[in-house]
């Protein structure tokens, strides 16, 4: 019911912890940078790239698409 003194303590420890390994993997990655390699896009990464590219209009054909879906619907 009461927050306990040992509860406190215990998650305090905890945090102060994943701030030290926080600080360490940052130190790590600083001084560690020219090793660090983008890796290769995953299903998700290459689903995505592709949806971005198939779904581009060009620039006067994005107009015409404009222009026809104002028309009514009878007028096509």
């Amino acid at each position: 019911m009461y927050e306990t003194l040992h509860a406190t303590q215990v998650v305090a420890e905890m945090e102060r912890a994943q701030l030290d390994r926080a600080v360490e993997r940052r130190r790590f990655l600083r001084e560690h940078a020219d090793r660090i390699v983008p890796a290769a896009p995953g299903v998700w990464g290459r689903m995505l790239r592709h949806l971005r590219r198939t779904r581009r209009l060009p620039r006067e054909g994005a107009a015409v698409a404009v222009q026809h879906s104002r028309e009514p619907v009878a007028a096509r």
